[in-house]
């Protein structure tokens, strides 16, 4: 007979048995910073610069995304020799975390970047087709 998991084993900061797993949580809570720091960055500014990103928010949004998918991507490679390494074993419960945070930050850099195109997804395809550094990235 199948087993059902409960709501609160899926919950991403608890353990398989569904008990809250506060390092879970911190890496968590971790991974959101940047995102929660841009979002705050794109809402403050003055009357003379109305977002704190700059003249070019997109960009300046697009770069720092870009950054930190870059380095998550980096930190979730990292999960598993340094689990080795340091033979911490609870390190690898958070890899999942780190690297679906990843993904997430790669999407919004995309979409941010479909935004800076004004929508204009033939350009978009040209761009990421003729543009190797895009390609890459």
């Amino acid at each position: 007979m199948a087993q059902t998991k409960t709501i609160a084993q899926k919950l991403p900061w608890n353990d398989r048995a569904g008990r809250f797993a506060p390092f879970k949580a911190a890496v968590l809570v971790l991974v959101t910073l940047p995102a929660l720091w841009l979002l705050y960055r794109s809402l403050t500014g003055s009357p003379a610069e109305p977002t704190a990103l700059g003249p070019r928010p997109y960009i300046e949004a697009i770069h720092f995304v870009g950054d930190w998918t870059i380095y998550l991507l980096l930190v979730t490679l990292a999960v598993t020799p340094a689990r080795r390494l340091f033979d911490w074993s609870k390190l690898i419960q958070v890899r999942r975390i780190i690297g679906l945070s990843a993904l997430a930050y790669i999407l919004l850099h995309f979409v941010l970047y479909i935004f800076d195109s004004k929508f204009n997804l033939g350009f978009v395809v040209t761009e990421i087709a003729t543009r190797i550094y895009l390609t890459i990235g």
